[in-house]
């Protein structure tokens, strides 16, 4: 039986308790999302990337459909040991959104569950949740076809079985002055699959800054204390800016060879709206990233950037596309990669200028390090124009490093691992030199500078997993 065809009939048998454990407003678009799942099925992988979504989907996982609640401790799990990251901090173990610490509520937004959102304010909900993940975008060029964008299918799959996640709502003319930080743990004993959706809504001339922390914690599988689970997160984010809005969103990953993602990203950009997206993998097991970006209206504007420091066997896959469907639109995209042992990464990163996009101004780059001859890196940037009077560009490049450097910063008495860690270092600046939190900038230079060190391999020095 197939991976689709399996979690289709699971839903049919278990669809009382899927409902009575979510709320109605997101269990009406479950039927529609069984017909598409069925219908698309899961996207096949190309020649030039690394994961298997099906492969990966088609394991037996165990799914927490009565929503059991799952131990955590979390004030004990986390403790932030980098200063001065003053953030409004929210929990989600696994799918389940389990709170936050700050003791001051701001009634004018709301950061917090899925299904208390859906619950609450069931119009808001409505107009935006599943807009983007639950339809095709007509890029109106056959070419498409063989440039993996999003997936209807995992996102359908997503739709038919998500019961909770998190939603950050930003009404018109608010601005959320304190960064906000959702630490998302995945936690089980067995091989688990959770299900997590997260909707961001900034209205027009709105303004708010998010940072996704993402953890995976080591347990070992209960009738074999040798063996450690495996944990997938099947992950569909929807983010909204609207007109002369801001936002800064940003994802850091640091999972163990044993936790894997499917994560899909959905971005629409108003007229004049501004959005900062970066991500950033300091550790990953195997993870697929496909992130699509739509600016819709004149004057949008968005930064993308990512990085990935991966060793051993990791592997990871980002997959991005940027549409520029209006003029005067820009975009700016960067995207870094330091590969050692037999670590495997792909970037595929297309630009689309649709008819009509004049005055665009849309850069793409892709470069990357190999440390040594086991890596492999798929670089595959793609730029399409079909407007007048443009500024493009896009280029990726796969080397080692600088030879001549090393052996300079070693005849200058510097030891060869602490000169190799300087030179990544430095060819990882400008990634991250692109955030606008100066707080996170200055955390996560501490942070890939201890990766580097190899003082970082399965957890965050700054929010330590215990």
């Amino acid at each position: 039986m197939s991976a689709e065809k399996q979690y289709i009939e699971l839903y049919r048998s278990q669809k009382a308790l899927i409902d009575a454990n979510s709320a109605p407003a997101l269990n009406a678009y479950r039927e529609e999302a069984a017909r598409v799942l069925e219908q698309e099925g899961l996207q096949k992988p190309k020649d030039f990337t690394h994961v298997d979504p099906g492969q990966l989907l088609s394991a037996d996982y165990l799914l927490n459909l009565a929503r059991h609640e799952v131990p955590t401790g979390r004030e004990d799990l986390f403790t932030c040991a980098v200063p001065e990251l003053s953030t409004n901090v929210h929990f989600l173990c696994n799918e389940q959104y389990t709170g936050n610490t700050d003791k001051i509520k701001d009634s004018r937004f709301f950061a917090g569950s899925l299904r208390e959102f859906a619950r609450l304010y069931p119009e808001i909900l409505t107009a935006y949740y599943n807009q983007l993940a639950g339809k095709r975008l007509d890029t109106g060029d056959k070419r498409s076809a063989r440039f993996e964008t999003c997936s209807l299918g995992e996102a359908a799959l997503n739709t038919m079985l998500c019961q909770d996640g998190f939603v950050l709502y930003v009404p018109a003319g608010v601005e959320v002055q304190k960064p906000l930080q959702l630490i998302s743990l995945l936690r089980a004993v067995d091989d688990f699959m959770a299900v997590q959706r997260l909707l961001v809504i900034i209205e027009d001339n709105a303004k708010a800054s998010l940072l996704v922390c993402e953890h995976a914690s080591m347990l070992p599988k209960m009738d074999d204390q040798s063996v450690v689970p495996d944990l997938l997160s099947l992950q569909t984010v929807e983010v909204f800016v609207g007109k002369h809005a801001s936002l800064d969103f940003y994802r850091l990953e640091e999972h163990h060879e044993h936790a894997f993602r499917l994560g899909q990203t959905y971005v629409r950009l108003d007229e004049g709206a501004h959005a900062d997206l970066g991500e950033y993998a300091l550790t990953a097991g195997r993870t697929r990233n496909r992130m699509q970006i739509e600016l819709t209206a004149p004057d949008a504007q968005v930064q993308l950037y990512g990085m990935a420091a991966l060793d051993g066997e990791q592997c990871l896959d980002n997959i991005t596309f940027i549409d520029h469907q209006a003029p005067r639109c820009q975009s700016n995209e960067l995207f870094k990669y330091v590969l050692d042992e037999k670590a495997k990464g792909s970037f595929l990163g297309r630009i689309l200028v649709r008819k009509g996009s004049d005055k665009t101004d849309a850069h793409q780059t892709d470069r990357n390090l190999c440390l040594t001859p086991d890596t492999r890196m798929i670089a595959r940037p793609e730029l399409e124009i079909y407007a007048d009077d443009v500024k493009c560009s896009h280029g990726a490049t796969v080397g080692q490093l600088d030879q001549q450097a090393l052996f300079y910063m070693r005849t200058r008495g510097i030891p060869e691992d602490e000169a190799r860690m300087l030179l990544m270092f430095a060819f990882m600046s400008d990634v991250i030199d692109g955030i606008r939190i100066e707080q996170l900038k200055d955390r996560l230079k501490h942070l890939i500078e201890k990766r580097f060190r190899g003082e970082l391999k399965q957890q965050c020095a700054g929010c330590q997993i215990r």
